[in-house]
């Protein structure tokens, strides 16, 4: 390989480091979600809270959090959007 191919390598392995932050931040986002999801039924389970409620609760957190992320990039660019 010569000096003159290290930018050609480099560009070819930018889609593969995109993916593996991507794969990254799934993990962390999978990791999280276990553990909001475990948390959830603790609490509801020692607060003698009905399964059906803590079920709505872990939708309806999901639900916000989903919104947050589908709105991030908007948000980002447009940040006067914000309330």
């Amino acid at each position: 390989m010569t000096p003159d191919d290290a930018p050609a390598a480099e560009d070819a392995t930018q889609p593969l480091l995109v993916q593996a932050n991507l794969l990254r931040e799934l993990r962390v986002s999978a990791t999280t979600l276990g553990n909001t999801l475990s948390s959830a039924f603790a609490r509801g389970a020692t607060e003698g809270r009905r399964f059906e409620d803590v079920l709505r609760s872990i939708g309806l957190r999901l639900s916000q959090s989903l919104l947050k992320s589908a709105f991030k990039p908007v948000l980002e660019k447009y940040p006067d959007l914000q309330a």
